[in-house]
């Protein structure tokens, strides 16, 4: 019985490691980290090449031959296993609390669903200051500027618009997108 749990732990370990491998080479691959793969192919190569010999002599000739065919057999199931694995990147899931999510989303502007994550970059007293403009009597228009892709759209959409839609709020915050494409 411990024989077999030790085949089955070289087994499991075995496994193991050629998934690592195997997704070491897809995420090469994905990340086109070309010098990574070309020494990836040059080791292959140099052990291939340095283990030929030894292999031949300790194999017949009829044995060499089915010793090759089983190489491109594997080959072949290992190239199979890195295509899965470059077109099935694993999808990243958070399991953190709110506050320990990373709340960057890239040019994509934050929306009023994602306003929780927004109030977590600590821009409450920018909004609180507009909210408090907006709210003055004296107040008639404002212009919110900024270089291309600082967040505007996202200081409206996940800071103001839920302050001013809360159910307290004696305001109501409309936020209509404007551009060359669907301006009417």
């Amino acid at each position: 019985m411990d024989n077999f749990k030790t085949i089955l732990a070289t087994i499991t370990a075995t496994m193991e490691s050629l998934l690592s491998f195997v997704q070491m080479v897809a995420e090469a691959i994905r990340e086109k980290n070309w010098v990574k793969l070309i020494c990836l192919i040059l080791a292959i190569v140099v052990v291939v090449g340095c283990s030929w010999g030894a292999i031949h002599k300790l194999l017949s000739e009829k044995a060499s031959q089915v010793f090759i065919l089983v190489c491109i057999v594997v080959g072949i199931l290992f190239s199979l296993a890195v295509t899965i694995a470059v077109f099935n990147k694993p999808k990243l899931t958070s399991t953190a609390p709110l506050g320990e999510q990373i709340a960057i989303k890239g040019l994509r502007a934050f929306t009023k669903e994602d306003a929780e994550i927004f109030r977590e970059l600590e821009r409450n007293t920018d909004i609180k200051n507009c909210l408090l403009m907006l709210k003055d009597r004296e107040f008639r228009i404002g212009i919110l500027y900024g270089e291309s892709g600082c967040g505007k759209s996202s200081f409206i959409q996940a800071g103001l618009i839920p302050e001013l839609s809360k159910e307290e709020s004696e305001y109501v915050g409309i936020y209509i997108n404007c551009t060359v494409g669907n301006a009417q």
